[in-house]
């Protein structure tokens, strides 16, 4: 499901490069969730709750939480996994996932490869990947027409 305007935020992004801003919390629990997934040999999948945001630079996407297991796409921006086999290469289960939630609209993947602590993250259009800039938004936000000023930025930006 393709966000439509009317569902998506004017707001100047904090980083101007970035196109995936992701809360520390949300974070934190894709790390708890990799964590069990890796003891427990169990990989987990969901989506990446959160809402698309634009600006002079175009269409970016702010994750607030993550929904394990989740199918509602209509309060997602993207999908998740975790996996011991596959790393952090998007396999065809993902593509195919992503773009049964989402279609050819904006959505995007974060892999995270277990045995060796690492992610990766990717913006997803017409069922074809790209790696995307990530920021990781430390902190609280006290005022929802702002993104805290602490940031952790990974990718080419």
């Amino acid at each position: 499901m393709e966000p439509s305007m009317s569902d998506i935020i004017s707001r100047p992004r904090t980083v101007r490069t970035a196109e995936l801003f992701c809360g520390e919390a949300a974070v934190d629990a894709l790390a708890d969730l990799a964590d069990q997934a890796f003891a427990t040999s169990a990989p987990v999948a969901g989506l990446l709750l959160g809402g698309f945001c634009w600006d002079e630079g175009g269409i970016y996407a702010e994750v607030t939480g993550l929904s394990p297991g989740g199918v509602d796409p209509t309060v997602a921006v993207g999908w998740f996994r975790t996996a011991e086999e596959d790393g952090c290469r998007p396999t065809v289960e993902d593509l195919q996932a992503v773009h049964r939630l989402f279609g050819n609209g904006p959505a995007y993947l974060i892999l995270v490869d277990c045995a060796q602590s690492s992610f990766a993250v990717f913006a997803v259009e017409r069922g074809r990947p790209r790696p995307a800039a990530f920021v990781i938004a430390e902190g609280r936000r006290s005022d929802p027409d702002c993104m805290p000023v602490a940031h952790v930025l990974f990718g080419d930006a």
